[in-house]
């Protein structure tokens, strides 16, 4: 009846040391997908004349998109403030060139992290000040209140 049928196993075979992976970003792209996956002689030849480390970027938040683009992705957000940012931010190659489109995006994402850190300053300046003027009320009106029982207590003892 529901007779489960398993993949057909093998043995695994490392992968050799100079082995590098093609960028997953890359295979977005259906062209070089169809390439990969032809396994003609022709695609077989045309796939190790690719330079794919081109397509690697080590900065977090930039990768190369399937649309010919450098593409920056930045997203934060601070509750406490209320302040949200989300940056997805494109730069293309046909624009710029292959390789200034990636210093572009890797330039504007340093930037943008950047300036998330000058805010992220101000607002901890802005915090601390209010806690200061917050203790200053707090003792404010412990010393309003202790002048305020002192007259008390020596409106209840005219002795003194």
């Amino acid at each position: 009846m529901g007779r489960l049928i398993q993949l057909q196993q093998s043995h695994y075979f490392p992968k050799p040391t100079e082995y590098t992976p093609i960028p997953k970003s890359v295979l977005g792209s259906g062209y070089i997908r169809r390439l990969l996956k032809a396994g003609t002689s022709t695609a077989q030849s045309l796939v190790p004349q690719v330079a794919w480390e081109k397509y690697i970027c080590t900065t977090k938040g930039v990768r190369w998109h399937p649309c010919g683009a450098w593409r920056v992705q930045f997203s934060r957000r601070n509750r406490d403030h209320n302040y949200h940012v989300g940056v997805d931010c494109y730069f293309y190659a046909r624009v710029h060139g292959f390789h200034r489109a990636k210093e572009l995006a890797i330039a504007y994402r340093t930037r943008l992290e950047k300036e998330w850190e000058e805010a992220e300053a101000g607002w901890a300046k802005i915090d601390a000040d209010r806690q200061n003027r917050k203790h200053q009320a707090e003792a404010e009106k412990r010393l309003i209140a202790q002048l305020e029982q002192q007259q008390l207590y020596q409106s209840t003892n005219p002795r003194l």
